[in-house]
């Protein structure tokens, strides 16, 4: 089992993309498109996704967590399930064989891949109970990480 997907994987995730790309595989789209993606509406950007054939793009329920900000960036996506003995030391134990140091936590996990412009998008299953995926020191990682400052 692998926790993170690898160079080749994303590689043929991604097929199609012809750009640069990070040193990982991930599709490196360029500043340029995600400055001009500040000015866009969500319905713009859900209009140009329809025309190139992408008709499912739509999730409701979001959370922000910066209201009233506009966020653009590479999205990195994480999806946290709820804890579960059995299933955190399997992940645990994949984590170690990819290199994650025992006793990190596996919210770190995700943002030791983070790259300048970087957005963290997280799926936490409406956690309340016990915080957030990241705290102060996390959040600073990120900002650090991607480059935003607030």
């Amino acid at each position: 089992m692998r926790i993170q997907p690898g160079k080749d994987d994303l590689e043929e995730l991604t097929a199609e993309w012809t750009g640069e790309r990070f040193g990982s595989g991930r599709p490196r789209v360029p500043d340029e498109v995600l400055e001009s993606l500040k000015l866009a509406t969500t319905e713009e950007a859900w209009g140009h996704l329809f025309q190139a054939g992408y008709v499912r793009q739509f999730a409701g329920e979001w959370r922000e967590t910066h209201p009233g900000t506009v966020i653009v960036g590479r999205a990195v996506t994480a999806q946290f399930l709820p804890h579960r003995p059995d299933y955190d030391a399997a992940i645990v134990a994949a984590g170690a064989r990819e290199g994650h140091m025992e006793g990190d936590r596996q919210n770190s996990w995700v943002i030791e891949t983070l790259e300048n412009g970087d957005v963290m998008v997280v799926d936490i299953f409406g956690k309340i109970v016990e915080g957030t995926v990241v705290g102060d020191n996390l959040g600073t990682a990120v900002a650090t990480r991607t480059g935003v400052a607030r």
